[in-house]
């Protein structure tokens, strides 16, 4: 039996061009967009009582006091609002899971519900877009 592998120079060069465009950072941006629609929704759905909590909910590759290098991707309560420091991201979860006194009024888990499958499909296409780009 004869083998012969042929274009292998070619696919080296191929994938390295790939590897150009779909690197940490990109996929980031990526990732990001592909969650805002979870963000959007949470925001549509959280309690609007002094408006505090939904100035907090959002997209970002920063979190408080937790280091990702810059290879994650959050969404939810993430930052503190104009004048209220961080006091609202603490009572977030009483918010969404109830407490012994107060209902629940979830807001992220049914964004996170709703979207969770967009999310997948929005990232493979900007994903495919890229590698696309780069061959």
């Amino acid at each position: 039996m004869n083998f012969r592998l042929d274009g292998l120079v070619e696919m080296i060069a191929t994938v390295q061009r790939i590897a150009k465009p779909v690197n940490d950072e990109r996929i980031g941006e990526n990732a990001a967009a592909a969650l805002e629609p979870i963000a959007e929704e949470a925001r549509r759905l959280v309690p609007k009582d002094s408006g505090d909590l939904y100035q907090t909910i959002g997209v970002s590759n920063e979190l408080a006091d937790y280091e990702t290098d810059g290879k994650a991707v959050f969404v939810g309560v993430l930052r503190a609002g104009a004048d209220n420091g961080y006091a609202h991201v603490f009572y977030a979860h009483f918010i969404e899971f109830g407490t012994v006194t107060n209902r629940a009024q979830p807001f992220m888990a049914p964004a996170i519900f709703k979207y969770q499958d967009l999310v997948f499909d929005i990232l493979a296409v900007k994903v495919g877009e890229d590698i696309l780009g780069a061959i």
